[in-house]
Formats: structure tokens, sequence, C-alpha cells
């Protein structure tokens, strides 16, 4: 993704393409903005990068009222999140790995909540 300017498999690129004022897949368009940030290798920008990363999870771990489409595009972009971190290992300002994880959780706290109408898998 960050050398070809190529989706994840994962992520469908009509999810990305779509309207811009589709503030459902805020999260995922963030995030993508975010990569094409840290392509540029630029002196910085991983910092820059990673505080933006820890702010955007802590807005969704605050954030109580979000449907399937904008869980589904925060785990999506928490999923990015995640590869570059392995890939990149830890950094005095990527080392906030519970973060990381407590972010997915919450969302995957909220696609189970009731009411939610989550697809049956069975």
């Amino acid at each position: 993704m960050l050398q070809q300017n190529d989706l994840p498999p994962f992520i469908h690129p009509s999810l990305v393409s779509s309207d811009p004022g589709n503030h459902d897949m805020e999260p995922l368009t963030n995030c993508m903005s975010l990569i094409l940030m840290i392509r540029g290798g630029v002196r910085g920008n991983r910092k820059l990068f990673w505080r933006n990363v820890r702010q955007d999870c802590e807005r969704l771990c605050a954030e109580l009222n979000l449907d399937k489409w904008q869980v589904l595009a925060a785990m999506q972009a928490l999923l990015i999140y995640i590869v570059v971190r392995l890939d990149e290992g830890e950094t005095d300002y990527n080392n906030f790995d519970s973060l990381l994880l407590k972010t997915v959780i919450v969302g995957l706290h909220t696609l189970v909540r009731p009411g939610l109408d989550v697809v049956d898998i069975r």
C-alpha cells in the first residue's frame, strides 16, 4: 500500500472512492490521507502520523454513537495502523499498542451492541 498506492485486499475500492461528503467512511479516508503523508518520506512525518493515529484512537474510544458503516471504516483503518506499527517496530512516538488494542476492542463491542443492524454470519 505504501509503495504502490493500492488498497489492502480487505478494503473494497468503492468504500474510499465514494461521495466525499460521506462521513461514514471518515476514519478510513483519514487513514488513507495519513498513509499518503508518510509515503513522502519527509523528516518528521512518522511522528506526525502517529500523533494523528493516537488522536483518532482516542476519539473512536470516546465515540458512543457509531453506525455499522462507521465501525467498519474504523476497524479497517485500525487494521492498517496495526500493520504499519508492526512493520516499523517500536519507536518513541508509536509506543501505544495498548491504545490500539483498546480501540479494536471498543469497535468490536460496538458491533455486537443490541440494536445495531449487523448481518448474521451463521
